[in-house]
């Protein structure tokens, strides 16, 4: 990434960190509302924080805070619980590059997340990350939206899901190249 500077090209520096969460949540929270209809409240970060069986990232750009992942860590698999990144950020492989790095960093479990039905954009990204379609979740949003789950495993090859076919139809992918 470059960012240009008067008459000069910079480069641009991302950095991932560990979540430090008294210093964080107010970038988070910022964030979380720019860039969802119906964003996590307070409440939910700081329950998340409290609990031990998780990993939160944040995604630093130039040092300013531009998104984050969360994780809940499990002895079979990782499952991605939120993750998010500033709209104006949006498209430049930052969401990427924190869904990979939880990919190669999972030691060989699989890795896990639930998007929206009706979030095509999500959705496409995760099966260009080599993620599939594992489960369909009627209702399972607080606004009765389905969901689908979805799984990264590093040991199969990866498939794409068609949901205009029958649920469990799948297309290989060649393997994705992620660059930032």
């Amino acid at each position: 990434m470059q960012k240009n500077i008067g008459n000069k090209t910079a480069p641009v520096r991302l950095r991932f960190r560990p979540v430090r969460w008294q210093r964080d949540l107010t970038a988070m929270m910022y964030i979380e509302r720019a860039g969802f209809a119906r964003p996590w409240d307070r409440e939910k970060f700081l329950l998340f924080s409290l609990r031990a069986d998780v990993q939160a990232v944040i995604a630093e750009l130039d040092g300013v805070v531009v998104g984050y992942i969360l994780c809940e860590l499990y002895d079979d698999r990782v499952h991605v619980a939120h993750v998010a990144v500033h709209p104006a950020h949006q498209s430049q492989g930052i969401g990427s590059a924190l869904i990979q790095s939880t990919c190669d960093s999972s030691v060989g479990r699989p890795v896990t997340l639930n998007a929206r039905v009706s979030n095509m954009r999500a959705r496409e990204l995760y099966e260009h990350l080599g993620f599939t379609l594992v489960q369909f979740k009627p209702a399972h949003y607080d606004d009765g939206e389905a969901a689908v789950v979805m799984r990264y495993a590093p040991w199969q090859p990866r498939l794409i899901s068609d949901l205009s076919a029958p649920l469990g139809t799948n297309s290989l992918l060649p393997s994705a190249v992620l660059t930032s």
